[in-house]
């Protein structure tokens, strides 16, 4: 039993992080021969036949695909009861943790076990995602585009993923968020659409991306009570009518703030901050 690593194995760590972090990132095109034969393999192990393969370009043209298959009710393709998905390419991380265990620390797999990992390993380094049937696998080609910016998904000004059919995901820090505040510039953002967002995260990247004293000058919100230096009740006007709202500092993110609308009869952040948490207690007792 393995209970501490030598220190050449922790130096390999780095290694099998930026290899396998390659690969998940990658936008080349998919490897069809090495995929198909993989997956073919795999049904094999599963005592069925070779399956019919056809590839896309996006995850929503295979949904769609799989979609019309479903209501066409062809004999040759009802998907009956092998109703699975080889993420593959999303599962890089999996992979990198088990590549170390057998090759830095010898973990033992029995040879069908190990076969079969061998050809889930060699699908996700040549594909991106499989959607296998008992009849059928729709495979769906790399995406044209990755955008990260420090480990998380993130592109100002674009798709964070982008398909070869067009089809796209936006993203900012990590969320993903729709498309208008992806690519409209911090200055032309509506201020009001961050009290109109009901997702708590897609309000905060709105926030984030225009700027908390953008967004303070831009409604024109006045401060009518502060506590704690972490908490502060706004007063705004949106088409003639007076909002509350309360900006709060996050306390796990540095320099992040969250603005959150409250009824109109409170007056001070405490009856804000007691409101929001649905507990009478002071705030400060709030973990």
């Amino acid at each position: 039993m393995i209970e501490k690593l030598t220190a050449e194995q922790e130096e390999k760590i780095e290694y099998y992080k930026e290899k396998w972090i390659k690969i998940g990132l990658n936008t080349e095109l998919s490897n069809r021969e090495i995929t198909e034969k993989c997956i073919t393999k795999l049904y094999d192990f599963c005592s069925l036949k070779q399956p019919e393969f056809v590839w896309v370009q996006s995850p929503h043209a295979a949904q769609v695909l799989i979609n019309s298959f479903a209501n066409e009710g062809k004999e040759e393709r009802k998907m009956e009861f092998y109703t699975n998905c080889f993420y593959s390419q999303s599962y890089a991380g999996y992979f990198g943790f088990y590549d170390f265990l057998i090759n830095e620390l010898n973990l033992t797999v029995d040879k069908k076990n190990y076969e079969t990992f061998l050809c889930d390993q060699e699908i996700t380094v040549n594909s991106f995602w499989n959607y296998a049937f008992e009849k059928i696998v729709v495979c769906v080609e790399r995406p044209e585009e990755i955008n990260m910016v420090n480990g998380r998904l993130h592109k100002d000004g674009g798709p964070s993923i982008k398909f070869r059919d067009g089809w796209s995901i936006w993203s900012l820090n990590g969320i993903r968020v729709p498309q208008w505040l992806a690519e409209t510039k911090a200055e032309e953002i509506d201020p009001t659409k961050i009290m109109k967002e009901k997702n708590v995260e897609i309000r905060r990247e709105i926030l984030r991306k225009i700027g908390v004293e953008r967004y303070i000058l831009k409604m024109g919100a006045k401060v009518i009570d502060t506590f704690n230096n972490d908490y502060e009740l706004l007063e705004f006007d949106i088409d003639g009518t007076k909002n509350l709202a309360l900006k709060m500092k996050n306390l796990s993110l540095d320099g992040v703030y969250h603005i959150e609308g409250v009824p109109p009869e409170i007056n001070t952040c405490v009856e804000a901050l007691n409101w929001r948490n649905q507990d009478d207690e002071l705030p400060h007792k709030i973990s």
